[in-house]
């Protein structure tokens, strides 16, 4: 279906047949739009969902060893223009790194319409003190938003005329490659695809640890470690005194090393002779070294005992441990 699109007094019009979708402009847009005389790039905000528990503790955040991340949210800018742009209040870097990206379409029925923007990063360039490629190895564009935005200019650097939005929408997938992270970012549509009923009968909780159901503040559960040694499937580490299967399910931040930033779910937590061992789900991609720090989170089964005994937090537990386990009869 062809598509085409054209600058009105009033708005700037997308528009298929038997369909038009309008998209707003501000008057000084509008009247820069009536000259025909303008010049243009994309606008590229990327907003993290990264968040700091420790701050709630009056910890620093990210890299200091109170807390985990960088407060939330954080927001990065890129521009495709051959100079940085100044945008409200925020700078868009042109270079360092650089950014492209694939056609736009937006649908107007219930399909998730996705855009590719392939952002090429070295390790030179850093984001929140890591390098560019091993933030996104790591983890760091899981579950950010981005929104694309086109600025109009009157000559180049002014962006008084302000922008019109092209695309917005949640990043799905990360491929990393040698020259580039390649972002899917699909439309908030694909929010649709949920799972129904959203509740279900199980003898477990059906909240996750730390949810807004389960109500428990993950910050005042953190523990901060360092490596003694280990390997990309297991860490030893000797300054915590937990029990054993304390932090079996948890996750492990590290916040220091080639994994700064990067994320574990722990398989199984055993400390012996004053060893603690995690072991993790999935390998890091780096084996980290002696002195690495991280922070460190316990872990739930989701039964009802643990909710009493470990957290004391039965009032918010979610689970029907009492519905009979399936049977079969003949």
């Amino acid at each position: 279906m062809n598509q085409n699109q054209y600058a009105h007094p009033k708005y700037i019009f997308a528009f298929q047949i038997e369909n038009i979708v309008m998209k707003t402009a501000s008057p000084a847009l509008i009247g820069l739009l009536a000259t025909q005389q303008l010049l243009y790039a994309d606008l590229y905000t990327i907003t993290l969902v990264t968040s700091d528990p420790g701050a709630a503790m009056g910890g620093y955040g990210y890299g200091y060893g109170y807390g985990y991340g960088p407060p939330a949210p954080t927001q990065l800018f890129y521009t495709d223009a051959d100079q940085d742009l100044v945008y409200n209040g925020n700078t868009y870097l042109c270079t360092h790194p650089t950014v492209s990206r694939t056609g736009i379409k937006c649908s107007l029925d219930l399909s998730v319409d996705t855009v590719e923007v392939s952002i090429y990063g070295s390790s030179a360039d850093l984001v929140l003190s890591v390098p560019f490629p091993q933030f996104a190895v790591n983890g760091g564009f899981d579950g950010a938003t981005m929104s694309i935005d086109r600025c109009f200019m009157p000559t180049y650097g002014d962006t008084s005329a302000g922008v019109v939005n092209l695309f917005f929408g949640n990043v799905s997938e990360v491929k990393p490659s040698r020259s580039a992270v390649v972002l899917t970012v699909s439309s908030q549509l694909e929010l649709l695809n949920l799972d129904m009923p959203r509740n279900l009968l199980s003898p477990g909780c059906i909240h996750s640890l730390f949810d807004t159901g389960c109500a428990l503040t993950q910050a005042y559960y953190a523990e901060y470690g360092w490596v003694t040694n280990g390997s990309a499937l297991a860490v030893n580490s000797t300054n915590l005194n937990l029990p054993s299967g304390y932090f079996t399910q948890g996750t492990m931040l590290f916040t220091s090393g080639a994994n700064a930033g990067a994320s574990a779910t722990i398989k199984q937590h055993t400390l012996a002779n004053g060893v603690n061992t995690f072991a993790l789900m999935t390998p890091l991609n780096a084996a980290p070294a002696a002195g690495d720090n991280f922070t460190i989170f316990p872990g739930c089964d989701k039964t009802m005992a643990t909710c009493q005994s470990k957290f004391n937090n039965l009032t918010n537990f979610r689970g029907w441990p009492f519905v009979p386990s399936p049977t079969a009869s003949t």
